[in-house]
């Protein structure tokens, strides 16, 4: 059988049905940020700065957009209850993502309280931290919310790549089979 264009065109759009059956799917180990509130793009911005590095995170338009098909269509208001977290828990698994970070801000005078909600997508509890924003100095709110997440982000962190190369045993110097010292 020979393949032309259209003839591979078709087969790669039948396979392409059978793999993503209609939803945007990310990354097993990536996370969903969804922040709502005043200054939420500040915010937004502050905790993608404060994440560890290589943190992979999916589309917050495409999890909003799921959220808003799994039936939450308003903002998730100040208590969130069973209900919501349970939406929240799967719009999470159809994106294929690990863990969904809400983060909720809300006004208090001159600065900004944020809830830092860590929902993982299968039912272990949710980890909540709150921390206040003042938003004078950008490195401070980073600083506080880097060390409000770290503990409950750890899980979803990328680990680092080990060296494949192993210090020897007095010398300092990389074991390799070219530099083993005689008799040893």
């Amino acid at each position: 059988m020979r393949w032309t264009g259209a003839g591979m065109s078709a087969s790669m759009i039948l396979l392409l049905s059978l793999v993503a059956p209609g939803r945007a799917r990310a990354q097993p180990d990536a996370l969903a940020l969804y922040v709502e509130g005043p200054d939420a793009d500040a915010v937004r911005s502050a905790v993608v700065e404060a994440m560890p590095p290589g943190t992979k995170l999916a589309d917050e338009k495409v999890f909003h957009a799921e959220l808003v098909r799994e039936g939450q269509n308003r903002p998730l208001g100040r208590d969130l209850d069973p209900a919501v977290i349970d939406r929240v828990r799967r719009a999470a698994r159809i994106m294929g993502v690990s863990a969904v970070l809400v983060v909720r801000v809300r006004r208090e005078q001159t600065a900004r309280r944020a809830l830092l909600l860590v929902v993982p997508a299968w039912r272990t509890p949710a980890s909540a931290e709150e921390v206040t924003l003042v938003f004078a100095s950008r490195e401070e709110d980073v600083a506080t919310i880097a060390s409000a997440l770290g503990p409950s982000l750890d899980a979803y962190a990328p680990t680092p790549a080990r060296s494949p190369l192993l210090p020897g045993p007095a010398t300092g110097k990389p074991c390799t089979y070219n530099n083993a010292e005689p008799g040893l």
